[in-house]
């Protein structure tokens, strides 16, 4: 039932952070001389590589320090990297709809605190409506997205658009109820509850790791596809 955690600490090893620096550098300076990705795409590539550094590194501490909801929240950060990762690389449609998705994100940000305010203190605040402004114009600058809907896409339509809905929402189920301050999160936060859940522990480490190689080797073909290595 659970996994093999020194064989998934192996794997995530292999891969992060060197060989993952290693790639995003190569990406890096290859588009610097013959730019045949764009901007904006390079920028998403780098953007996925760092985050998915960062939440290996989450995932281990996680592990190492027998934090089951750490482990779970890395796990599932993890998991919609990877489906992120697969649907932007599926289509430059798809990766296109992905950025443009980042702008709306920031918009309803914006949205959403100019309501708390509204609500705090009973009526429209003049300067949060001026800086609501200014933020549509910027994203409208920046972005060129004119369209500012909250239609974005949710990860669960990524990961059907890919076919992946049933793998996703089983395992996006199971690591939520641990990163979530649940019942049954907060009972396994108390220090007695460390080996009630080491083989837990030990399976949202290799499904994590399982995410984490899956989506860097997927990042890894799309660049080196591009800008064929000599060694990367």
């Amino acid at each position: 039932m659970y996994g093999n955690s020194h064989a998934a600490k192996a794997s995530l090893l292999s891969f992060y952070p060197a060989r993952a620096s290693q790639l995003m550098q190569h990406l890096v300076t290859r588009n610097q001389s013959e730019h045949l990705i764009a901007d904006w795409r390079e920028q998403q590539m780098v953007k996925f590589i760092f985050s998915l550094t960062y939440n290996v590194d989450e995932l281990l501490h996680g592990f190492n320090q027998k934090r089951i909801w750490k482990l779970a929240w890395a796990g599932r950060n993890l998991l919609e990297l990877a489906i992120w990762v697969e649907y932007c690389n599926f289509s430059p449609a798809n990766a296109k709809q992905f950025r443009d998705d980042s702008s709306r994100d920031l918009l309803g940000t914006g949205r959403s605190i100019q309501k708390q305010v509204e609500l705090s203190v009973g009526k429209p605040n003049a300067e949060r409506h001026k800086a609501m402004n200014e933020l549509v114009k910027m994203v409208d600058d920046q972005f060129g997205v004119s369209d500012l809907g909250d239609d974005y896409t949710k990860v669960v339509e990524a990961a059907t658009s890919l076919g992946r809905k049933n793998d996703f929402a089983h395992a996006n189920k199971l690591l939520s109820k641990y990163a979530h301050p649940t019942a049954i999160s907060l009972n396994s936060s108390l220090p007695s509850s460390a080996e009630f859940d080491a083989g837990f522990r030990d399976m949202f480490l290799s499904e994590g790791a399982e995410y984490a190689t899956r989506a860097i080797t997927l990042l890894k073909d799309e660049i080196v596809r591009i800008y064929p290595p000599e060694d990367v």
